[in-house]
């Protein structure tokens, strides 16, 4: 059966096969699941962003850099008819507003079971549409800090079918991914750099010692402390955000059409020096009250 297949992968399958066939235990003639479906499993790829160490640079160079946050913001309610069509609305001016202030509180000391830290933003950018710019503008103003010129990759458009296949817009928001989605430091880049710099290097004789003293390795240093973390806020389409947390999850990308995203709602995603990946928040809409919750 499936079942049987399934259980034969692995302990942790072998655990939720058991669970599966055993009965709710507030309902004993209630089963949970009969017969469920398959699961597929596939690796995880560890250099999705093409950054991680090179093979031969291991043991020699270690993943360096600070955590990489990204907010990504869906803008405010916009006008869909008439001469303001796709400018913000003056509900999507307070959607802006509030969402700044938002960020702008993350910005405070933040203390928990992991230690004391703060939100550094250092940039807000946005596609050209009149909506994203719009919102991008209240953002910066709120945040005191500098509105990118606008990109074009962050336009609106369909990433792919439903059924996965690619469109006019497949390039364009791949490449967007590719642009905005990863950890902080290019290893490769780093290594090439290092070999470079090395090869030009002069040969120097070796240090000399004092009697019982270990002469330095050029380049050897202190451990510097662990840089802090880094934000960027990027206001673009639902759509483009949908698709990033698809491709940063490694699962099929059609998947983008299974979420849906209120204006201002801000998804989180975090980017380690190692290659790990983390979606901290989904179209957090907290910040605002009902009434000023909108889709479109």
């Amino acid at each position: 059966s499936n079942w049987g297949r399934f259980a034969q992968r692995s302990a942790a399958a072998r655990r939720v096969a058991a669970l599966a066939a055993a009965t709710c235990p507030l309902a004993p003639s209630l089963v949970w699941c009969k017969e469920p479906v398959e699961w597929s499993r596939g690796l995880w790829n560890a250099n999705w962003d093409d950054r991680a160490v090179p093979p031969e640079a291991k043991g020699t160079l270690s993943p360096s850099g600070p955590v990489r946050h990204l907010l990504l913001v869906r803008a405010g309610q916009r006008h869909h008819t008439g001469p303001a069509a796709g400018h913000l609305t003056p509900l999507g001016h307070q959607q802006a507003a509030k969402t700044a202030a938002k960020i702008k509180s993350m910005t405070e000391m933040r203390k928990d079971h992991y230690g004391e830290t703060r939100a550094t933003i250092t940039v807000v950018r946005s596609s050209g549409e009149p909506a994203d710019r719009e919102s991008a503008a209240v953002i910066a103003a709120g945040l005191g800090v500098a509105l990118a010129p606008a990109d074009e990759a962050l336009a609106g458009g369909e990433p792919c079918s439903p059924n996965g296949e690619a469109g006019n817009d497949t390039p364009r928001i791949e490449a967007a991914f590719r642009k905005y989605c990863h950890r902080a430091v290019d290893h490769p880049q780093l290594w090439a750099e290092m070999k470079k710099k090395k090869a030009e290097a002069p040969a120097a004789p070796a240090a000399a010692g004092a009697e019982g003293e270990v002469a330095e390795k050029p380049g050897q240093a202190a451990s510097p402390a662990e840089p802090l973390p880094v934000y960027e806020v990027v206001v673009c389409h639902e759509n483009l955000i949908q698709y990033f947390l698809c491709r940063l999850l490694q699962i099929p990308p059609e998947a983008w059409c299974r979420f849906a995203m209120y204006n201002c709602g801000m998804t989180e995603v975090k980017f380690r020096p190692t290659g790990g990946a983390s979606v901290v928040r989904i179209g957090d809409q907290g910040h605002l009250s009902w009434p000023e919750t909108t889709m479109g």
